[in-house]
């Protein structure tokens, strides 16, 4: 959403465009495996794989896991347990 106001975009078209688009990706995640939609949507030179190539330059694959794994130890140390 950030980036779409960086952009220019209003706040609304912003969020829109970004629900659109996580949206779109878990209902493909849940038809194929990662590799391939990556393969199915991304063109070599193209726009999506170039913001793939940006995510992982950052590590966006070991930060999101990370963030997982810390929110599920919270969650074991809780008394009584929730899950």
């Amino acid at each position: 959403i950030y980036a779409g106001v960086k952009m220019g975009l209003s706040i609304d078209m912003a969020r829109r465009i970004t629900a659109g688009i996580f949206k779109g990706a878990s209902e493909l995640l849940t038809l194929e495996d990662p590799e391939a939609v990556i393969g199915r949507v991304a063109t070599p030179s193209g726009v999506t794989i170039e913001g793939l190539a940006k995510l992982m330059e950052h590590r966006i694959d070991y930060c999101i896991m990370d963030a997982v794994v810390t929110s599920f130890e919270k969650l074991r140390r809780l008394d009584p347990p929730r899950f």
